[in-house]
């Protein structure tokens, strides 16, 4: 393999423990917080999870790979400088202590550095705009599901004991925590795919039908971030469920973790971050739980739209960079 192929490789593979490093804390906060689940019992679920869901589908990769610029259009360096500037973007923001999302990050780099090599033409504006359109609903799909599923159990235990509610809400929250880990990886594993994927078209090595090593080198990215765990970012997001009880938690994971998946399987790439944001803020919302951080929003929102447009700028200028010498 060419020196700079392995280099991209190494590069979405860091991608992809730095993007679940900084997206941990959004998981475990919400399940521990509220004391819905010991923080060990939620860490493994987390890391089962997000082993088994990078291999639930592909689709997602192919569309970083295929759809968002033109393959052929791209030679290895850009590619390279792409995913350059996403991990560097996605682990200075983690320092930091944002939320942001590895694909933010990515798609920022593309653009950037396919706009360096061969101007707008080489970015697909079809599939971009999907993208972006995706990018700019879920957090709002995130805050309805939020509502609507608060909102129903709301009603279904209207009635019950508060005490004997909130038992059965810690045993089953196990099972959202499970169905996010695993909308988590379908997202945010296939972003590393789709970077190696593109990395091996533009060394010459193919990269469709994707191979089996880079669906396990994405899932061990993803399950060894979770595994450290982002702890940088926890005491933020504790801004958000410090104070929801186990009923928000389960309902908070239980909606993101179901559009994340239905992303996954239609191949809309998406922030598996700002999806659970806006599943808290809309839970939030329906509960009148007076836990939900509402001033942190704005900083979400920046990071949100921040991420793309700064990651663009750093690809474009590392590629010129790369070019010279």
């Amino acid at each position: 393999m060419p020196e700079a192929l392995v280099a991209a490789v190494a590069a979405a593979v860091a991608l992809g423990i730095a993007g679940a490093w900084n997206d941990a804390p959004g998981a475990l906060a919400t399940a521990v917080s509220p004391r819905a689940l010991a923080p060990h019992r939620a860490l493994v679920l987390a890391v089962s999870g997000n082993l088994a869901g990078a291999f639930l589908s592909v689709r997602v990769a192919e569309t970083i790979s295929r759809r968002l610029v033109h393959p052929d259009s791209l030679p290895l360096q850009a590619v390279l400088a792409a995913i350059l500037a996403a991990l560097a973007w996605t682990v200075a923001m983690t320092l930091l202590g944002f939320a942001v999302s590895p694909f933010h990050a990515l798609l920022g780099g593309l653009v950037g550095a396919a706009v360096a090599e061969g101007g707008w033409s080489a970015v697909s504006a079809g599939g971009l705009r999907v993208t972006l359109a995706a990018l700019l609903i879920y957090p709002l799909l995130g805050g309805v599901a939020g509502y609507l599923l608060m909102g129903g159990i709301a009603l279904v235990c209207a009635g019950v004991n508060p005490h004997r509610a909130g038992r059965f809400f810690r045993l089953v929250q196990g099972l959202a925590t499970a169905l996010y880990a695993l909308g988590h990886a379908a997202a945010d594993a296939q972003t590393v795919m789709g970077a190696i994927a593109l990395a091996l078209a533009a060394g010459g090595r193919g990269g469709w039908p994707l191979p089996g090593w880079v669906r396990g080198a994405a899932a061990l990215a993803v399950a060894l971030g979770t595994l450290a765990g982002g702890w940088v970012t926890l005491r933020r997001l504790r801004r958000l469920t410090l104070l929801l009880q186990p009923v928000h938690a389960f309902a908070a994971q239980a909606a993101a973790g179901l559009l994340l998946v239905l992303a996954g399987g239609t191949g809309l790439p998406v922030s598996t971050s700002h999806t659970l944001v806006g599943a808290l803020l809309g839970v939030g919302a329906a509960a009148r739980a007076a836990g939900v951080g509402w001033g942190l929003v704005h900083w979400t929102a920046a990071a949100w739209i921040a991420t793309p447009l700064g990651a663009a700028l750093l690809a474009f200028c590392l590629y010129r960079l790369l070019g010279l010498m």
